[in-house]
């Protein structure tokens, strides 16, 4: 067994056990996220680029708390509007507001995302039928990025999706390919190849960082004590914002933008109406 295969083995042991411990938990019923399909569609249908967010966390996150993701969601942005296309970032919200909803998140962030994957790997493959001339990017940093991946990982086949992954824990799988990025700051990120040894050091130490914090000018919050090193991915890092930057100039080609703004379809080749796909 290598030592990355190792660290993989640690990280399903661990979570396994979490599972076995949970099994009441895992037992009560899921309260899946609201329908997102609509959103998505009025995007779609007023851009030629639409970035899905999968937020970190517990996936309600709006867009202006994402602050770690936020400077690689503009340096994407930006990079598109230099080759020509008008996007739009769109957060997938997972789960519903509330302790319920919270409590649904863990158990499927417990569970690899098996029912919210599902979820959004229709609400992706009904885009890419509806809007085949549009380009879809599927973007998720650390929890949000097991989302992404997993859902990245179905829908391979579809011509005009592909996706980009930040710091996802290692407990998850992820899918790299052609049209597929996952960045890990060059295999750094303890969190990201699986370091359990570090990532327990780390989290042992958390509580005594916060309280010698407390006697200190810094008074660092309890999230910042527990911000792990090499899990934070600037945009001017070269591990992160010039592998996202060729990424994307080698998925969407430059082009010159119609007079405003937007590409358009041959009018025999326009979407048809968005159906909402039922549940199963």
């Amino acid at each position: 067994m290598n030592n990355s295969s190792g660290k993989q083995y640690w990280w399903q042991f661990w979570v396994q056990l979490i599972r076995i411990g949970g099994l009441p938990f895992q037992l009560s019923p899921c309260k899946l996220p609201q329908n997102e399909g609509p959103k998505l569609h009025q995007a779609a249908a007023h851009n030629e680029v639409v970035i899905i967010f999968n937020p970190g966390g517990w996936g309600d996150a709006a867009l202006s708390e994402a602050t770690d993701f936020a400077p690689i969601l503009q340096g994407i942005q930006k990079t598109l509007e230099s080759l020509g296309y008008q996007s739009i970032i769109v957060p997938y919200s997972r789960v519903v507001p509330g302790l319920l909803g919270k409590l649904a998140a863990t158990k499927e962030q417990l569970n690899s995302f098996k029912h919210t994957s599902e979820i959004q790997t229709r609400d992706l493959a009904e885009l890419s039928k509806n809007f085949p001339y549009k380009k879809f990017l599927v973007t998720g940093f650390s929890v949000g990025g097991g989302l992404s991946g997993k859902t990245l990982k179905n829908i391979a086949d579809l011509p005009n999706v592909c996706g980009i992954t930040v710091g996802v824990p290692g407990w998850y799988s992820t899918h790299s390919s052609e049209k597929s990025l996952v960045l890990n700051n060059g295999s750094q990120d303890p969190i990201s190849v699986g370091d359990v040894r570090t990532v327990a050091i780390h989290v042992f130490r958390c509580p005594f960082r916060w309280l010698r914090s407390r006697f200190t000018n810094r008074s660092l919050s309890l999230a910042l004590a527990m911000q792990f090193p090499h899990h934070d991915y600037p945009w001017s890092s070269p591990e992160v914002g010039l592998p996202i930057a060729n990424f994307l100039a080698n998925h969407f080609k430059s082009q010159p933008l119609s007079p405003r703004g937007t590409l358009r379809p041959p009018a025999s080749k326009l979407p048809e109406p968005f159906h909402s796909p039922g549940p199963g």
